[in-house]
């Protein structure tokens, strides 16, 4: 159906800008956009679902202006390019005026501003294509993603733009210098981003094929735009293949798509464990855990419930199952096939619990294994004299000592529990439950980990001091360009003993919610403004932004108070004790006595966090 579209509409597509030195003597650098529009899909204000132009009805003149974000007025116009469509995208070139809107592009480009092209098109037609239906449009099939498509069959070229911020992936703009009247040749930056452009659209046409294949089980299981999303997202041909097996096998769970026979599967505890995540809904824990043959396997098993789980672990054990209920569960529990089942199952699903929690203290705190649970030390090895000195012509090199700074660090034992009964299996639907404990046992383990770290550090007391140089106080410490500029110099100062800079590197900013909207400015943003003006940003892309809830005023932190770490494998402010090296909490199935029926689990995680140098880690307290 034909649909109202706005008047204009800028397609705006995301890439670098090159630009070369220019030559002040001739007229101003070429531009080439290789291309100005990739011929995609993109997601385009005001239209509600992603928009895809077709080329073939786009009008256009011989020339159109090239303007700086969309301003075609005199203080945007930067000159004027040649459009034309090539290989199904639209490319253009020409030259930019030697004003002041050009002589501003090349300031961003050269403080490491990456800009992008964008088209302004008038809209004349427009139509819909419905979810998961595949249209075939300059030179390639799409596949409209879940919330729809809307193509614009025809349209009219107003304008090209340098932007600094695009709306989809493609577009290349080379800018260089014209050393004579015919021109310049192509760049070899373009000429790379020819070449991946079509190893690109290969991928596509890859993932388009496979995905048309298996549409009816990818529709089935709720995935019908597997193959937009995995062209967007970058997925390779092995993951949506991946992707497929698993919908083939949620849209046809009693259907073996093995080519060997029922005799070459494989069977035994891991089987059953497999079986009861699938039996208790935790399928993507499975999938994460086990090879595509057990859980084949395991699917074949059709459990539904905890009672035929242990059905099928007493016939695995015994070979023969009672009829009674209660003698068979029993009997089930008795088995080494149950035990290790539900075992194998609680510790997949503790780890996927764990390893779903937030674990920002990595960013400034190295682990370190221990042997014990007594008092360690973490060495970090340092000379007196840092530098090497030059060898004399009688080819003597000099002794120096080595020394070494050492911090102590402890592990201490976590543990909670939970226990599968005979109540529990009988009861169908509580098996899933179950996994679900110890899935938010394993995520509590993760969270505790992580609130530990970041409470040793807001609790240094003597730690963040004036004499070591990693305390920012005053009204120019608040998260700003100068804060900021402040704590990099005081990082980037720290000695060693003998006095010489070690080269800290800023690597991670630490900051509580409150500060975490200037924190992604100044971490992401272009430009910046300072002394009433805006100016390049100079800390833009400097460090990892961690927002940390345990240093906000709400959990007795500070709102203002932030932190600029360096990389903690070459110095760490923190360190965390891990028993033996395990970075994840264990599983015990444990003895419960024989007037207990059922199985105890016990997750068990040993860790302890420590301070370490002071000179890896500065406090800036914003007032």
């Amino acid at each position: 159906m034909t649909t109202a579209a706005p008047e204009m509409i800028h397609l705006e597509a995301v890439d670098g800008v090159s630009i070369k030195a220019m030559d002040d003597a001739g007229p101003g650098p070429i531009i080439h956009a290789n291309p100005a529009y990739h011929g995609g899909p993109m997601k385009v204000a005001p239209f509600p679902r992603p928009v895809v132009v077709d080329l073939a009805g786009l009008a256009m003149a011989a020339e159109v202006p090239l303007a700086r974000d969309h301003d075609t007025s005199t203080r945007g116009l930067l000159g004027t390019v040649r459009p034309q469509i090539k290989d199904d995208q639209l490319h253009a070139e020409g030259v930019m005026n030697k004003g002041q809107a050009a002589a501003e592009i090349l300031r961003l480009w050269r403080s490491g501003q990456k800009l992008s092209a964008s088209i302004g098109a008038a809209v004349l037609e427009s139509h819909e294509i419905e979810t998961g239906d595949m249209v075939h449009i300059n030179g390639r099939s799409i596949i409209a993603p879940k919330e729809g498509l809307i193509v614009v069959d025809r349209a009219e070229l107003k304008e090209i733009s340098i932007v600094g911020v695009g709306a989809a992936t493609g577009a290349n703009i080379t800018i260089e210098a014209r050393h004579s009247a015919k021109g310049a040749t192509m760049s070899k930056e373009a000429t790379i981003q020819n070449d991946e452009i079509a190893a690109e659209r290969q991928r596509a046409k890859d993932i388009i094929a496979i995905c048309s294949e298996h549409q009816s089980e990818l529709k089935a299981t709720g995935n019908p735009d597997l193959a937009a999303r995995a062209i967007d997202e970058g997925l390779s041909i092995d993951d949506v293949k991946n992707e497929i097996l698993a919908a083939v096998r949620k849209a046809r769970p009693h259907l073996s798509v093995s080519t060997g026979s029922a005799q070459d599967r494989p069977t035994g505890p891991k089987v059953l464990a497999a079986a009861a995540l699938l039996c208790g809904g935790q399928q993507e824990a499975a999938e994460a855990t086990y090879d595509e043959r057990t859980l084949q396997a395991a699917a074949d098993l059709r459990l539904n419930s905890g009672v035929e789980l242990a059905r099928e672990a007493t016939r695995m054990a015994t070979g023969r199952v009672p009829r009674d209920t209660g003698e068979m569960i029993q009997a089930a529990f008795s088995t080494a096939e149950l035990n290790h089942a539900v075992t194998d199952a609680g510790r997949t699903m503790l780890q996927h619990g764990y390893h779903q929690a937030e674990d920002n203290w990595r960013l400034a705190a190295r682990s370190v294994p221990v042997p014990d649970l007594k008092e360690n030390q973490a060495i970090r090895p340092y000379t007196g004299d840092s530098l090497l000195e030059q060898v004399g012509p009688d080819g003597e090199v000099k002794h120096t000592s080595l020394g070494e700074a050492s911090y102590p660090v402890q592990a201490h034992t976590f543990a909670r529990m939970v226990g599968i009964t005979r109540k529990t299996l009988i009861n169908d639907g509580e098996l899933g439950g179950v996994f679900e404990i110890e899935r938010a046992i394993g995520l509590s383990a993760g969270r505790t980990l992580n609130k530990a770290a970041w409470l040793a550090l807001r609790n240094a007391s003597g730690f963040f001091v004036q004499g070591n140089g990693n305390k920012i106080t005053g009204a120019d410490s608040a998260l700003s360009v100068e804060g900021l500029s402040k704590a990099v110099a005081a990082l980037r100062q720290m000695a060693d003993d003998a006095g010489e800079p070690i080269g800290l590197q800023p690597h991670a900013l630490v900051v509580p919610p409150a500060l975490e909207a200037p924190a992604r400015m100044l971490l992401g943003s272009v430009e910046v403004a300072t002394d009433g003006d805006f100016n390049t940003n100079p800390w833009r892309g400097l460090a990892k932004l961690a927002v940390v809830p345990h240093l906000a005023d709400a959990n007795g932190g500070d709102d203002d108070t932030w932190y600029l770490s360096t990389v903690p494998s070459h110095s760490a402010g923190l360190f965390v004790a891990l028993l033996h090296g395990k970075d994840a909490p264990t599983v015990e199935r444990f003895d419960v006595g024989a007037n207990y029926l059922g199985i105890q689990l016990r997750c068990v995680f040993d860790f302890g966090v420590a301070l370490g140098d002071p000179k890896a880690i500065i406090r800036s307290v914003g007032k």
